[in-house]
């Protein structure tokens, strides 16, 4: 499979989905460390991993009333003694920090077909709250893809405003190009990065923040780990991080359709999918070819922010996520 031919037929797609303006990160300012993510892409697990490099376990647990719970048990409740207490007395601004050679940073990203469900999912339960107004209630995740794709025929000027509203950063892509095309301020760019394709230059041996695929993390953190051994990236400890609260429960793959004849994708959210109820493999919600290539069209950058991933030299010694990056692209 050639990914570059898949990659630049995807871009000549003439609508794409405007990103926030706004960076979602975890950051240590006490031992350097920053871990970038988008919601529904990592974003917890950046936070766990930021509360367990600064020894924060039991003052988390203790903050949202359940005292002596693991990362693990508390799951998304983390997101609440972060906001409330640890964000309060952040000193590291934005992630301008990670030029510094002094910081160690990573971002972490996530396949954009799992992504995309993972967002319907949590965009159908309150698509006013998620100001996604095409999104109609009740709706299915063939109505969630068109309402993205009625975003994206938007200008430009008119999505950022949309983009930046509260909770959208969960649904719109995870490419963030001032964090992601960062270079360290002693690289031979000087930082900056001119006249270079992006795919040159995202996950290059020289990136401010080393991209890590979700689907692989444990593994592509010891590498990482391996790699640059004298970096604060030693603190950041994985073990038993997996919160099963957190993560919807997927079917048995006998009973995903049962006797249904309708497709996963048309069915709707509160019938099929609301009150956490398991829900088919998210794979199951792309098996519709048409579907399947307006979500890649529509997050073609997140598709090329996945592929630099995969391509990063140190990271292709990670047997285990050999099959996660061919699996991204197998289909498209």
């Amino acid at each position: 499979m050639n990914m570059e031919s898949v990659l630049s037929r995807l871009t000549l797609f003439n609508h794409s989905l405007v990103p926030p303006q706004n960076v979602f990160f975890a950051a240590s300012v006490k031992h350097r460390l920053l871990v970038q993510a988008p919601p529904k892409g990592g974003a917890t697990l950046a936070i766990q991993l930021i509360i367990r490099a600064d020894g924060l376990e039991a003052a988390a647990s203790a903050h949202v009333g359940r005292k002596g719970a693991s990362l693990s048990d508390l799951g998304e409740l983390v997101h609440g003694y972060h906001s409330s207490v640890v964000m309060r007395h952040r000193k590291a601004g934005s992630c301008a920090r990670c030029s510094d050679e002094a910081w160690s940073c990573i971002k972490l990203v996530r396949s954009p077909f799992d992504r995309v469900v993972s967002s319907y999912l949590r965009t159908a339960a309150d698509p006013t709250g998620s100001h996604l107004p095409k999104m109609r209630a009740d709706g299915s995740f063939s109505d969630f893809v068109h309402a993205l794709e009625a975003r994206a025929m938007l200008s430009a000027s008119k999505q950022q405003p949309l983009a930046n509203r509260r909770k959208s950063d969960h649904y719109l892509p995870q490419l963030r190009l001032e964090c992601d095309l960062l270079r360290r301020r002693d690289s031979a760019q000087g930082g900056s990065v001119t006249n270079v394709r992006m795919t040159r230059t995202l996950g290059a041996e020289d990136a401010a923040l080393p991209l890590i695929p979700i689907e692989c993390f444990d593994a592509a953190l010891r590498q990482l780990r391996s790699e640059r051994p004298a970096a604060a990236y030693q603190r950041l400890d994985v073990r038993n991080l997996s919160a099963t609260s957190h993560y919807r429960a997927k079917m048995d793959a006998s009973a995903e359709y049962g006797s249904r004849l309708d497709p996963v994708w048309t069915w709707k959210y509160s019938t099929h999918f609301s009150a956490h109820r398991a829900v088919p493999t998210y794979s199951s919600f792309l098996n519709d070819t048409r579907l399947r290539e307006l979500v890649a069209r529509l997050f073609s950058d997140d598709l090329e922010l996945y592929e630099a991933a995969c391509r990063q030299r140190w990271l292709q010694a990670t047997e285990e996520c050999i099959e996660p990056c061919a699996a991204v692209f197998r289909h498209v």
